[in-house]
C-alpha cells in the first residue's frame, strides 16, 4: 500500500496548490515601492523634467538694458570732445508677459504627467515580473513534488523488478518521466534566475531575490464602460495630450501678443565740450515681418493636437476593449478549470486501478500527465489574468 500513499500525497499537494487562497498579500507592493525610489532611469528622468521646468522659466522677464558710450575726440577749438550715452530698456507688448507665463506654467505642469507615463511603464514591467515569478516559482514547487513522487514510483518498480514482480519496462518508463521532469525543473529555474536579475536591474543593481507564491489582491472589476472612464480619468498620456492642446491655444494668443508693437524706452546724454544734453529715448518698432506665420503655425498645432487626442482615444478604447474581452474569457476559462480539478477524483481513480493492476504503468503516466498539463494550463491561466488585470489598472501604479 506504499504506492497508495505516494500518489495521493502528489495529487493532494496538486488540489491544495487549486485551493490555496490566490488573493493573499503578496510582497510586490514593496518592491515596486523599492524600484521607484531607486530605478536609475526614474531617476534619470526626473531630473531631466526638473531642468525642463527651469528651461520653460527662462525667458519670462524683460529683455536686458542697452547701454552704449560713444566718446569721440576732436581738435577743433569750438567743439573739443564730445561723449554720447545711451541706455535704453526694451520691451514687448505688455500683454505678452501674462501669456508668455500662462504658456511657460502650462509646460511646467506637463512634465508631471511625463514623469508619470516614464514611471509607469517602468513599474508595469516590474509587476508583470513579479507575477511571472510568481507563476514559475508554482511550476517549481509543484515540480518538486512531481519528482518526490517519481522517485519514489522509480524505487517501487526496481523493489518489484527485484522481487521477480516487475518488469525492466517499468522501470525505464519510470526513469524517463524522472529524467524529463528534472529538466523541466531546471529550465523553471533558469527562468526564475532571469526573472529575479531582472528586478534586481530595475531596482539598479540592488538584489531582489522574489520566492511570492501567492498573487496580488485583485480589485473587483466593474462593467466595461465604468472601467473605460475610469481608466481615461486617470490616464497620464491623455492628460499629457490634453496639456499639448492647452499649451497650443495659449501659444496661439502668445503670438498674437508678439504680433503687437516692441517698446524701447530710455535716456539720452550728450556731453560737449561747453554744453550738456539730456533727453529721453523713446522706441517701437512697426510690426511687419518677424512673426509672419506664427499665429497660423500655432493654430495648424492645435488643430493637430485635437486629431492626436482623438486618434489616442480611439486607440485606448480598443486597447481596453481587447483587455476587457481577454480578461472575461480567462475569468470564465479559470472558473471551468478550477471546477473540475477541485472536484475530480482521478488521483483516487488512478491510485486504485494502479495498486490493483488494473491499468499499465504506461496509462498510470500518461492518465497521470494528462491531469498534470490541465494543472499546467490552470496556472498559465491564472498567470494571464493578473497580468491582464495589472494592464488595465496600471495608471494606479
Amino acid at each position: 500500500m506504499k504506492i497508495n500513499i505516494i500518489i495521493s500525497s502528489a495529487f493532494a499537494f496538486i488540489l491544495f496548490l487549486l485551493q490555496a487562497e490566490t488573493y493573499s498579500q503578496s510582497n510586490i507592493e514593496n518592491i515596486l515601492n523599492e524600484i521607484s525610489k531607486n530605478n536609475k532611469s526614474i531617476i534619470a528622468n526626473t531630473q531631466l523634467q526638473e531642468s525642463r521646468k527651469l528651461e520653460f522659466q527662462t525667458g519670462q522677464s524683460l529683455h536686458n538694458p542697452f547701454i552704449e558710450v560713444t566718446n569721440i575726440f576732436g581738435q577743433s577749438d569750438d567743439n573739443g570732445s564730445q561723449l554720447e550715452l545711451k541706455l535704453i530698456q526694451s520691451f514687448d507688448f505688455p500683454t505678452s508677459y501674462s501669456k508668455r507665463n500662462k504658456v511657460s506654467d502650462l509646460k511646467i505642469q506637463q512634465t508631471n504627467f511625463e514623469k508619470q507615463i516614464m514611471r509607469r511603464e517602468i513599474l508595469l514591467d516590474a509587476k508583470l515580473t513579479c507575477i511571472e515569478l510568481i507563476y514559475l516559482n508554482k511550476k517549481r514547487i509543484q515540480m518538486l513534488k512531481r519528482i518526490e513522487t517519481a522517485v519514489s514510483l522509480l524505487n517501487l518498480y526496481q523493489t518489484k523488478l527485484e522481487k521477480g514482480e516487475g518488469n525492466i519496462l517499468d522501470v525505464n518508463k519510470s526513469k524517463i518521466n524522472l529524467l524529463n521532469l528534472k529538466t523541466d525543473l531546471v529550465l523553471i529555474e533558469n527562468e526564475i534566475e532571469v526573472m529575479n536579475e531582472g528586478l534586481t536591474e530595475l531596482n539598479a543593481g540592488n538584489k531582489i531575490i522574489f520566492a511570492d507564491t501567492a498573487y496580488p489582491v485583485t480589485p473587483v472589476i466593474p462593467q466595461f464602460e465604468i472601467l473605460e472612464n475610469e481608466i481615461e480619468l486617470n490616464d497620464p498620456a491623455i492628460k499629457s495630450l490634453q496639456q499639448d492642446k492647452l499649451i497650443s491655444q495659449s501659444q496661439v494668443e502668445l503670438s498674437k501678443s508678439l504680433s503687437l508693437p516692441k517698446f524701447e524706452v530710455g535716456y539720452y546724454y550728450l556731453g560737449l565740450q561747453d554744453r550738456k544734453y539730456n533727453g529721453i529715448h523713446f522706441g517701437i518698432s512697426i510690426p511687419l515681418w518677424e512673426n509672419n506665420y506664427r499665429t497660423d503655425f500655432h493654430r495648424s498645432k492645435t488643430l493637430y493636437s485635437n486629431l492626436e487626442i482623438e486618434a489616442h482615444r480611439n486607440e485606448h478604447l480598443y486597447e481596453i476593449k481587447k483587455l476587457y474581452g481577454k480578461y472575461e474569457t480567462l475569468k470564465e476559462a479559470m472558473t471551468g478549470y478550477r471546477e473540475i480539478l477541485e472536484s475530480s477524483d482521478n488521483d483516487d481513480i488512478l491510485n486504485k486501478a494502479l495498486v490493483a493492476g488494473e491499468i499499465t504503468s504506461i496509462n498510470y503516466f500518461l492518465e497521470s500527465n494528462y491531469l498534470f498539463n490541465s494543472i499546467d494550463k490552470f496556472l498559465e491561466l491564472e498567470k494571464e489574468y493578473h497580468m491582464v488585470i495589472a494592464e488595465l489598472y496600471k495608471n494606479r501604479l
